[in-house]
């Protein structure tokens, strides 16, 4: 019909109808650069990350820390989405149980919807208190900006979002791809935050309650690493995607529906 058409690829590993409609997109805009490589030669690629809230721009440490009432203790953020995810859930439950014990970390854990009573009860089980100090389980976490700014360390999925919370909030994780996703894309996800030295990658596969807790007793003790797997993070960190994603907008349409040739350069 004549009408120009962008495309935006959310992930690092561009999906089916992606890459489909790159080979008639006035231009493909990828949240991540490790996307352009499986791109046609003939796309018209710009890299502008995801938009994300500005509530993860503008992130407050200490006040958050103050809010959620944590310690100086590292805390431990983990999640499974929204539904959750049992695997984690199970690690994490036995992660928990080890922490009352040892001391030395806090954490928030959301267990989703679907696992909120059997990781309730696991967590009984496994002897820990219902009001433990320094470990609060939620069925959701409806704040996010504020667990992500007051945490130290993310256990995470890693889906296209994520992908650029981590990096806006600076934030250093141990990323546990869902296997049940097309093209597996969250482990492309996860990989481009690994080799940009920002991230710990366990698959869900190789996922044991043991492992976990090593990586997390590796990274959260020692103030050094933490440090600079969140600079990593920090410097993938696009947060001006709304204004990257319109500037390529209006370039096409003042253009006559195509990119202009020295756009960005």
């Amino acid at each position: 019909m004549g009408i120009p058409v962008l495309v935006h690829e959310s992930n690092a590993f561009p999906g089916v109808t992606v890459k489909m409609l790159s080979k008639y997109a006035a231009a493909v805009l990828i949240a991540a650069k490790e996307a352009e490589k499986y791109l046609p030669a003939e796309a018209r690629v710009v890299v502008t990350g995801n938009p994300l809230r500005p509530d993860f721009l503008y992130l407050d440490r200490a006040r958050a820390r103050q809010e959620l009432g944590v310690d100086s203790r590292p805390l431990i953020l983990s999640v499974g989405g929204s539904l959750g995810a049992g695997r984690i859930n199970e690690a994490m439950a036995q992660v928990i149980a080890r922490s009352v014990k040892d001391g030395r970390f806090q954490h928030i854990h959301a267990t989703g919807k679907a696992g909120w009573e059997s990781t309730c009860t696991r967590l009984r089980e496994l002897g820990v208190p219902e009001k433990a100090p320094g470990i609060t389980v939620r069925e959701y976490i409806d704040d996010m900006p504020r667990c992500m700014a007051a945490a130290d360390l993310v256990i995470s999925r890693c889906g296209a979002m994520t992908l650029s919370e981590l990096p806006a909030a600076g934030k250093p994780s141990i990323l546990i791809p869902s296997p049940n996703v097309a093209e597996n894309h969250q482990y492309h996800n996860a990989m481009a935050l690994v080799r940009k030295g920002a991230a710990v990658c366990i698959e869900e596969k190789e996922l044991t309650p043991d492992r976990l807790w090593q990586e997390i007793e590796r990274i959260a003790s020692s103030p050094e690493e933490l440090r600079r797997m969140g600079e990593n993070a920090r410097r993938g960190a696009i947060l001006d995607a709304g204004d990257r994603i319109y500037a390529v907008i209006e370039a096409v349409l003042q253009n006559g529906g195509k990119l202009p040739p020295d756009f960005g350069k």
